[in-house]
């Protein structure tokens, strides 16, 4: 798997010619490759092994397709030490490119954060301390990602307002702007929010399994909120059932 990221190191950079610095990106993307050898990056999943790589290329070129796509467009995905975007680090980077003609390259791995990983961010994505001790950092891969990112546009769940801003925040350190504004971007996230109602109304009718009667009326819409926060409590028995553990859920984690 090393050497298969490695060569994926090599392989993504060379395709980013974007003269006259392309010579230079080259060079650079050869020493990240080093850098990765030299630490003995880990991934935790291989992204072209077997049936998934099958049913990856199945997927980019249905895409390719329905979006009639004209350029490369790159979909993102970290795992970070928390959600602070100026504070926190990455930990983990996967990305699959698709290509106009549904060609897919993907590319995956850990980094070392340089930092603690606080236990409340390993209890999500599952990632410690000791998973990143030997991985490179984000200075060492940042030319590769570069490369990767370059002349594409952008797609993942979120991105815009945590993924690509904490990528920006983690380039800046190492010496590069990353201008992700000036991408396109499919945010699924935002399409999900756009198009599926998120109103009192849905809520009510999801949990309460009926149309809420009166809305926009003040005593109808109390009534009702009271209803859809007893039908949450029953629809998830992981919320805590007092009310400084719900207080939590809406407050941003203190560090």
């Amino acid at each position: 798997m090393l050497m298969t990221v490695i060569s994926l190191l090599k392989r993504r950079i060379a395709r980013f010619d974007v003269a006259p610095q392309a010579e230079q990106y080259r060079g650079m993307a050869d020493a990240d490759a080093e850098r990765v050898s030299r630490t003995t990056a880990k991934v935790r999943a291989d992204p072209e092994s077997g049936e998934a790589l099958e049913d990856l290329q199945g997927l980019a070129a249905k895409l390719a397709a329905r979006l009639a796509l004209q350029r490369a467009l790159t979909f993102v995905d970290l795992e970070t030490t928390g959600l602070d975007v100026a504070g926190d680090r990455i930990v983990e980077i996967a990305l699959v490119r698709v290509e106009p003609t549904g060609e897919v390259e993907s590319f995956a791995t850990l980094v070392n954060p340089a930092t603690a990983i606080p236990p409340p961010a390993t209890e999500v994505h599952g990632i410690g301390d000791n998973d990143v001790a030997e991985a490179p950092t984000f200075a060492d891969v940042a030319t590769t990602l570069w490369g990767w990112l370059a002349e594409s546009d952008l797609g993942g769940y979120n991105l815009a307002r945590f993924d690509l801003p904490m990528l920006e925040a983690e380039f800046e350190r190492a010496g590069r702007r990353f201008e992700w504004h000036e991408a396109r971007i499919i945010d699924a996230c935002a399409i999900f929010k756009q198009m599926e109602r998120r109103d009192l109304g849905a809520a009510y009718r999801f949990y309460c399994a009926s149309d809420l009667e009166g809305a926009h009326t003040a005593s109808a819409d109390v009534r009702a909120t009271i209803e859809v926060v007893l039908g949450q409590l029953d629809h998830y028995s992981e919320l805590p059932p007092e009310v400084a553990g719900l207080d939590a859920v809406w407050r941003p984690r203190r560090r």
